[in-house]
């Protein structure tokens, strides 16, 4: 009887000891043991497709270092998992640990050091269909992508530490079919051609920002622009209307009456803001301001 039972002991010490070794998913915040600092996001974007592809580039800071680093990610199909520090790449293994709620893990091959790093994870994703994440819709037989990413689906599009008290500077670029327009939170600073019929739109730093107000529009878009002044600023900034094709003259009235509302904030909060885009999505039941600076707000429509 002994020596049946030694055998059953050994095995069951060996379970536990494999239990104890995974480490236990974040139920609620992530730790503080390594915390991003800013954030490159590659993406290529044709809402004609099922599918949309990305490289996201994140710099942190690694306070505590362990063999594994806890952050968002949800319904992402990785491809390539790596992290650099001072010159040496360490290989790393994506899990999406909690499918649910999109709480993912990185296992390193080899331990980090503390410091500044930088993650870089390339991927692709399926187009949400309803508005959560990238998702894209077809409107008189042309397709368009928007995003939304309140409270927690900026996951859904890219790789992340998606929780609000992270606010950091994004650097945006997005390949798309050329014919197609892309809006985002930052100023538009070059258009490159590409090879097969693509072309790159590259964008500004932004302001810090958390993970749910990083946004993003594309396909044959109207922009409507205006100009409007503030006490609180010295120059008018510019203030923009996003629509789907041919709609662009609907957003007339917005454009008429958001600017007083907008300055009635600045005066209140006695902050400027920065450039503004106003859209209406045609899968939204209410339309969000995209913002480089808060105080931020939504109306309904």
């Amino acid at each position: 009887m002994i020596r049946r039972l030694i055998p059953a002991a050994l095995l069951l010490c060996c379970a536990n000891a494999a239990l104890a070794a995974e480490p236990a998913v974040p139920r609620g915040q992530l730790s503080d043991a390594v915390q991003p600092a800013s954030y490159d996001l590659f993406l290529t974007v044709d809402p004609a497709q099922e599918r949309f592809s990305g490289v996201t580039t994140i710099t942190v800071d690694i306070k505590t270092p362990q063999p594994f680093i806890w952050l968002h990610g949800l319904g992402l199909s990785v491809s390539e998992a790596t992290i650099t520090q001072g010159g040496k790449t360490i290989k790393a293994r994506y899990t999406e640990a909690e499918p649910v709620t999109g709480v993912a893990r990185l296992d390193l091959a080899s331990m980090p050091a503390a410091g500044a790093a930088t993650i870089r994870i390339a991927y692709t994703a399926p187009y949400r269909e309803g508005a959560e994440g990238l998702y894209r819709t077809e409107v008189a037989g042309k397709w368009y992508g928007f995003t939304q990413m309140e409270p927690i689906d900026g996951r859904r599009m890219f790789p992340s530490f998606d929780e609000p008290r992270f606010k950091t500077p994004f650097t945006v670029s997005v390949s798309t079919p050329t014919g197609n327009k892309v809006v985002a939170n930052a100023p538009l600073a070059k258009t490159t051609p590409q090879n097969h019929g693509m072309t790159l739109f590259s964008f500004a730093p932004t302001k810090p920002l958390p993970t749910y107000l990083v946004a993003l529009a594309v396909g044959p878009l109207d922009i409507v622009e205006e100009l409007f002044p503030s006490a609180v600023r010295k120059t008018a900034v510019p203030f923009r209307g996003v629509a789907t094709e041919g709609q662009g003259s609907r957003l007339a009235y917005a454009l008429q009456h958001t600017p007083k509302h907008v300055a009635l904030l600045e005066d209140y909060f006695g902050i400027p803001t920065h450039t503004k885009s106003w859209t209406s999505s045609p899968r939204r039941k209410w339309a969000a301001r995209w913002r480089t600076l808060v105080p931020s707000f939504t109306t309904t429509t």
